[in-house]
């Protein structure tokens, strides 16, 4: 089946081109990004806004793996739905000391609240162990 390109998709691509973004399938790429439902968008939007970057093409990956991830990445436990907040207690956390690609995984508030001392330097011995399991994925 093949894919129209509308007006729209040909303003993304050319925003992807003058990022200097090099698809091979340009098509595929819109598809996969169109896609993603306007909540997803919505939430890219914001992740970019509080400084999380990725490749453009990359987004529809990060956003799957972050709607299907059950469990934290550093702790193991399993992400708890807050009633009060209506969403779950799971952030994309993220490298603040890096610009570009600086993702480094999935985890529960608390324990994005603890590695913030990654990021100033006081990092406890046993966040490393964390930074190493994530690096080798």
């Amino acid at each position: 089946m093949n894919y129209e390109v509308t007006k729209k998709d040909k303003q993304l691509i050319y925003s992807w081109k003058l990022q200097g973004i090099n698809i091979s399938d340009w098509n595929e790429a819109v598809k996969r990004y169109n896609e993603l439902t306007i909540k997803d968008k919505q939430r890219i939007r914001s992740w970019k806004l509080q400084g999380i970057n990725t490749k453009e093409t990359d987004w529809p990956e990060v956003i799957k793996r972050y709607n299907n991830n059950t469990e934290c990445d550093r702790c193991g436990k399993a992400f708890e739905y807050n009633n009060h907040m209506k969403r779950y207690n799971k952030v994309l956390e993220h490298d603040h000391n890096k610009v570009y690609n600086n993702i480094r995984g999935i985890t529960c508030i608390s324990c994005n609240s603890n590695l913030r001392h990654i990021d100033s330097g006081t990092m406890p011995d046993f966040y490393q162990n964390y930074l190493i399991k994530f690096n080798k994925k």
